[in-house]
């Protein structure tokens, strides 16, 4: 019996050191093949963070097949437990502004004022126009208030810089 009780502690102590010792990815590599899957997909606008293993989407797509197809690119990611989300899909409305809206202006003010270093340029055909130096987090936290209010960012002709 003490052989018995013997090799089952051993077999666990064998399974468990095993374990423990299994590479484990870290978030940011699981991060940046996360990007760079969504970056080959042609999914730019979207952004993702990953904390635990859980990715987290934010930013806009053009419909719900977009966003379905940016949560599908990160699931095939190795190291992606779980995908969170929360892009959202921007509004027709905001996609043909061609000339100034003192509402949109408003909107787009009081989001950059908790935003230091990015100004406001104007507005063209495909959304609003950004100007100024963030760091990745900040650009996230732009991107999820400007999707929030249903503000379309026209990427091409915004100068931001992302540090």
């Amino acid at each position: 019996m003490k052989k018995v009780m013997m090799m089952a502690v051993a077999a666990f102590m064998l399974i468990a050191l095993s374990q423990s010792c299994k590479k484990k990815m870290k978030d940011e590599d699981i991060a940046k093949a996360a990007t760079e899957a969504l970056t080959k997909a042609g999914m730019t606008s979207t952004t993702v963070a990953v904390k635990d293993g859980v990715a987290t989407l934010t930013g806009s797509c053009k419909d719900d097949k977009c966003k379905a197809e940016c949560e599908a690119a990160v699931k095939a990611v190795a190291g992606v437990k779980e995908v969170k989300n929360e892009c959202t899909v921007a509004a027709l409305a905001s996609l043909t502004t061609t000339k100034e809206d003192p509402k949109m202006r408003n909107a787009v003010s009081a989001i950059l004022k908790d935003i230091p270093g990015v100004t406001l340029k104007g507005f063209s055909d495909k959304g609003v126009i950004l100007e100024g130096t963030v760091t990745s987090a900040v650009n996230m936290k732009l991107k999820q208030a400007l999707g929030a209010a249903k503000i379309v960012l026209d990427a091409v002709a915004s100068k931001l810089t992302v540090k």
